[in-house]
């Protein structure tokens, strides 16, 4: 039963702003809860809120231990039983304590699926990185088979007998000055003498 208070009568009783507290709480998990942001959110002066719920605000604001990563490597979470045990009597702080641990979950939840995400991604890159490694493997063989078969045609073509054989005409060489050789169509030397001076 309330007790009686000299003055103005009471506009809201005790178990009325336990109620409201307590909507407040579950709306707004995790935060520290103040006289101030009630009055803000409720418009009921923070004198009243201060004066006559200030113990249930108080263990409303008391975070759940949530730390990430015990020594053993486990996550160390709260002790269900424990938390329903010491605040059995107690219905806000009991949500307040257990929207602490929905927080936790969701957190760790959007953690997983950023990393599964990321993994996701790095498959992919994986998968695009080989096959084109694959691709500049076999880019680099045609090169280097390419570049073996023009220097075998250009060291056979400076060779008259498989110029004959293999039916290659005018086939241009570069000579010094000093160098001539019958049978071009063109004498460089002699055509071009700003190269070889």
């Amino acid at each position: 039963m309330p007790q009686e208070r000299p003055g103005r009568p009471e506009i809201y009783s005790d178990q009325q702003l336990k109620d409201i507290l307590l909507r407040f709480a579950v709306e707004n998990p995790g935060k520290k809860i103040s006289p101030f942001q009630l009055e803000k959110e409720t418009g009921i002066k923070r004198h009243v809120w201060s004066r006559r719920m200030k113990h249930i605000i108080d263990d409303l604001s008391t975070p759940v231990e949530k730390e990430f990563g015990g020594k053993d490597g486990s996550l160390p979470l709260p002790n269900i039983a424990e938390l329903v045990e010491l605040n059995w009597d107690n219905k806000n702080k009991l949500i307040h304590s257990l929207s602490h641990i929905n927080e936790l979950l969701q957190s760790m939840y959007e953690q997983a699926l950023l990393y599964h995400n990321k993994c996701s991604e790095y498959e992919e890159l994986e998968q695009k990185f080989n096959q084109l490694a694959h691709e500049n493997h076999q880019l680099k063989d045609r090169v280097n088979y390419f570049e073996k078969k023009y220097m075998e045609v250009v060291v056979q073509s400076t060779y008259s007998s498989i110029q004959k054989e293999q039916g290659l005409k005018n086939v241009i060489q570069l000579k010094s000055k000093s160098i001539e050789q019958p049978g071009l169509s063109t004498n460089f030397s002699k055509d071009f003498k700003d190269l070889f001076e």
